[in-house]
């Protein structure tokens, strides 16, 4: 440097103050990163619960608006109704609009299921209207009875009354089975194998409860009713996923179907006298005696790990000795509804 030159100094940070610098950076950095995990994880969780809340409803409101139907008669009275039909569970015993069970193990419909959870509550339903025909502005009525089996009628009905299971109204009887035919005329109770079936020809006349048979010219009205079992099973097509599952009932050939998806356990209570007594402390003599039922579904999240601890439910029909742990790190979520039968 030469003389009258102006000096200059050189300056930076020294190697503490870059140290302080990282560890501050650091610092922040994994402030950020725990905020991030931690929105996430919040997020995860708040999803989980928005999905179960969708999930719990949808399928209490869906056995709601069926079991609020059960045992639909079209008016008839009980002494003029004759039902066609096997028992679900026995077919040694007289076919029932309700009843449940505390297992759905060892009953005749077992095997129609699809992997069932043992150890959980079965209900089964009759009589929800599906379509009718043959009132007021849509008369029907009977060309000619062919025979203990079959009824020719006025005019064609559909297909929406085509093997499935209808309600068959006269002025003075009803008649409830699985209409076997085909044909859009004819109506016909023919039996076959099996648990859902017809009862046996010698056991099922027309009128049976009233007396009274069939006449060419009669006016009739006919319905199509719905029957299904609601059981928890495992979705065959998702994983084996835990889920509220549905056996049609209505077609004369059962078909299985998923509900709600994450839904672990059931449990039910039905109303008699004035208590809400559990399937088990019900015989079968009294299922037409009930008046309410009560339903409780245990939904799961879909994700696990979302929590440390396992989850304890004892609310609804999950109380003492029912009460429900679940665990692998899943949110589990009770939700009940007591629906009236209005039918009774």
């Amino acid at each position: 440097m030469g003389r009258g030159e102006p000096q200059t100094t050189q300056a930076g940070f020294t190697l503490v103050e870059l140290l302080v610098a990282m560890v501050i950076g650091l610092l922040v950095m994994a402030g950020a990163t725990q905020l991030f995990i931690s929105s996430q994880q919040s997020y995860r969780f708040q999803t989980a619960l928005a999905d179960m809340q969708d999930t719990g409803r949808f399928a209490l409101d869906t056995m709601a608006r069926e079991l609020r139907q059960a045992d639909y008669s079209g008016g008839c009275a009980l002494p003029q109704t004759s039902v066609h039909l096997r028992h679900w569970a026995d077919s040694n015993a007289d076919a029932l609009p309700l009843q449940a069970w505390n297992t759905p193990s060892n009953h005749d419909f077992t095997a129609s299921l699809t992997r069932p959870v043992d150890g959980q509550d079965v209900l089964a339903f009759r009589g929800g209207l599906v379509a009718r025909t043959g009132f007021t502005s849509d008369s029907l009525a009977v060309e000619r009875v062919d025979d203990n089996q079959q009824i020719t009628l006025s005019r064609e009905i559909g297909a929406a009354f085509n093997r499935r299971l209808v309600l068959l109204q006269g002025l003075q009887n009803c008649d409830i089975f699985y209409n076997t035919s085909n044909d859009a005329r004819t109506l016909q109770k023919t039996a076959s194998a099996g648990w859902q079936s017809n009862l046996a020809p010698n056991l099922s006349h027309w009128g049976n409860a009233s007396g009274l048979t069939y006449s060419a010219g009669q006016n009739v009205s006919l319905s199509a009713l719905s029957s299904a079992i609601y059981y928890v099973g495992q979705d065959i097509n998702n994983d084996n996923v835990p889920s509220l599952m549905r056996l049609d009932l209505s077609p004369t050939t059962p078909r299985n179907e998923v509900v709600a998806s994450h839904v672990v356990a059931m449990r039910t209570t039905f109303l008699i006298d004035d208590a809400y007594v559990s399937p088990e402390g019900i015989d079968i003599a009294d299922w037409p005696n009930v008046r309410a039922a009560r339903v409780t579904l245990i939904v799961q999240s879909d994700r696990p790990n979302l929590r440390n601890a396992n989850t304890t439910l004892a609310i609804g029909n999950f109380r003492g000795d029912n009460a429900f742990t679940g665990g692998n790190g899943r949110i589990y979520q009770a939700f009940t509804t007591t629906v009236s039968l209005r039918n009774r």
